[in-house]
């Protein structure tokens, strides 16, 4: 990851850490489980940014980036495709950067730990 990067909005929203209350308790429900979900975050290998997310084969030590594919659009959250969520974590450079694709799954992981929401009632 990045050290001295400040955290990238994305992340901050899901740690509920914005200044905004509201945009700090958004979330969607997951289709298949109803699980709320705030970010669903997505890798891809540093070394292959050119190739689109369906396209490539990731090798075991290859430096990779972690991106959202739920973004924040005003008035709420909007659940993009892979292909879109990476282009925009491109254009944006709002990625975050680890050394291999392992540790960009283990810090989704702990990540998502961090971030459970529970159901509106």
């Amino acid at each position: 990851m990045d050290i001295g990067k400040a955290p990238p909005l994305w992340l901050l929203r899901a740690l509920a850490q914005t200044k905004s209350p509201v945009m700090n308790r958004m979330y969607l429900e997951d289709k298949e489980t109803g699980n709320p979900q705030t970010i669903y975050s997505a890798s891809h290998p540093l070394g292959l940014l050119s190739i689109p997310p369906y396209q490539y084969t990731p090798g075991k030590n290859t430096e990779a980036i972690m991106y959202p594919q739920i973004r924040w659009r005003s008035p709420g959250l909007e659940r993009l495709t892979e292909d879109q969520a990476y282009r925009e974590a491109m254009g944006n450079q709002d990625y975050m950067k680890f050394p291999t694709l392992w540790d960009a799954n283990i810090f989704a992981q702990n990540l998502t730990k961090k971030i459970k929401r529970k159901k509106k009632p």
